[in-house]
């Protein structure tokens, strides 16, 4: 069981190894090229630059400064050790928006970090839900 958890939490770094928020538009039509262009390149170099441009969209937040400073103030208490009160804040963000995968994501990986295995993969099923291109990466890292 533990072997599970620690294979869904290493996805969740990969997909969310920055320190950001990211975008409640999660079907924006500007990833998919993206997302089909990680698929399929060979270099690591565009590999990089693609995943960068899907970040700029995922990092914003659009007609919601309040969620976008909300989201940085939390992962800067999950930077910083803080863990009870960054998921605290995650929860707020997700009642407020709870279409917005990247609050359900960092939720589930605070979570984790604190032992809290369970809450983190009842997150999950929420998060590949809004988000199938984070099961993508699952699927493709597993």
């Amino acid at each position: 069981m533990i072997r599970f958890f620690i294979g869904i939490f290493l996805c969740m770094i990969a997909v969310t190894g920055r320190s950001a928020t990211a975008n409640a538009d999660q079907n924006d039509p500007r990833l998919d090229p993206l997302f089909a262009d990680l698929q399929t390149t060979l270099s690591a170099t565009a590999a990089q630059q693609i995943e960068n441009q899907i970040w700029q969209y995922w990092l914003s937040f659009p007609n919601d400064q309040t969620i976008e400073n909300t989201m940085t103030a939390a992962m800067l208490m999950m930077e910083r050790g803080q863990l009870q009160s960054a998921e605290n804040i995650f929860g707020r963000i997700i009642e407020r928006e709870p279409k917005f995968a990247e609050a359900w994501n960092k939720r589930a990986t605070v979570r984790f970090l604190a032992g809290n295995y369970n809450g983190s993969a009842k997150d999950m099923p929420k998060i590949f839900q809004l988000e199938p291109g984070i099961l993508g990466a699952l699927s493709g890292l597993g």
